[in-house]
C-alpha cells in the first residue's frame, strides 16, 4: 500500500573480469551501500540500491561479482 507498490529487482553478474576491475566495482558498491544510484535499462533511467554482492575468485587473476539490485522510488 503505496504510491509505488510494484517491486523490481534486477540480478546483475560481472563475469571474468580482471581482479582489478572486481576491486572497483566491489569498492562503488560499498561507496554507494544505504544509498542508491542510477542505472539506465531498457533506455530508462531507474534508481536502484544494492545491499549486498559476491565475489567469484575463479581464477587468480580473472573473478566474478555478482548483486541483486532493486528498484527504489527516491527523488
Amino acid at each position: 500500500n503505496g504510491i509505488n507498490p510494484k517491486e523490481e529487482t534486477f540480478s546483475i553478474s560481472f563475469n571474468n573480469r580482471s581482479s582489478h576491475e572486481i576491486t572497483v566495482l566491489a569498492a562503488f558498491l560499498d561507496n554507494k551501500s544505504g544509498g542508491n544510484f542510477d542505472i539506465i535499462i531498457n533506455g530508462d533511467t531507474i534508481k536502484v540500491t544494492s545491499e549486498e554482492y559476491s565475489i567469484n575468485y575463479g581464477q587468480e587473476s580473472i573473478n566474478s561479482l555478482s548483486t541483486q539490485l532493486r528498484r527504489v522510488y527516491e527523488p
